[in-house]
């Protein structure tokens, strides 16, 4: 599972770090922020049904833009010990659409977004010296909402909670890696 996050990893950030000339700089409305949280998962296939969460969200942004475009990845996991082993348990997912931001006051925003998702997960038992993996890929929608407090400088504290859900129905997998996330985010605007 690791060798499929990590080429969408690098993907990622070399689009969000791409340069932007001086010239544009004041066209631009992008942010990028950290979401740390919890997972609850919807299938009953996992030992621990919520577990920490942790994902990095980017917000691509022309000014003249009534939305931004939204690359966000997304990770829980838990390892959880039984009777003569341990469970690993993880899940992850790149999550493309589209956010809209409100400002209400000079600091308070709220958001809504939403779009298509990829997931994966996989459970690994380690039992008495044998192994067994279940892993599983689905297509999914999400949607999110949050309300962030933005500083004068930047920098942007706030919560979030998003859904993401498999509709991805011939998939052969078992263990349904959907769920809903919630924490908080700490973001820079730029």
């Amino acid at each position: 599972m690791k060798t499929k996050i990590l080429p969408l990893l690098i993907t990622t950030f070399a689009l969000a770090s791409a340069p932007i000339s001086a010239k544009q700089e004041n066209e631009w409305d992008n942010r990028v922020s950290v979401l740390l949280g919890y997972k609850n998962l919807k299938s009953n296939n996992f030992e621990e049904s919520n577990q920490k969460a942790i994902g990095i969200e980017f917000d691509v942004k022309k000014k003249s833009w009534p939305v931004s475009i939204a690359v966000d990845l997304l990770g829980s996991g838990e390892k959880t010990s039984i009777s003569g082993g341990k469970v690993e348990e993880v899940t992850g997912g790149i999550h493309l659409g589209v956010r809209k931001h409100w400002m209400f006051t000079s600091n308070v925003e709220t958001y809504l977004g939403g779009g298509v998702n990829y997931e994966i997960g996989e459970i690994k038992e380690k039992t008495n010296g044998a192994s067994t993996t279940l892993d599983d890929n689905r297509l999914g929608i999400w949607f999110s909402g949050g309300v962030n407090w933005k500083f004068r400088n930047g920098f942007i504290l706030g919560s979030e909670v998003r859904h993401t859900n498999e509709v991805d129905y011939f998939s052969t997998g078992t263990i349904q890696p959907g769920g809903l996330y919630y924490g908080v985010t700490l973001g820079y605007s730029f």
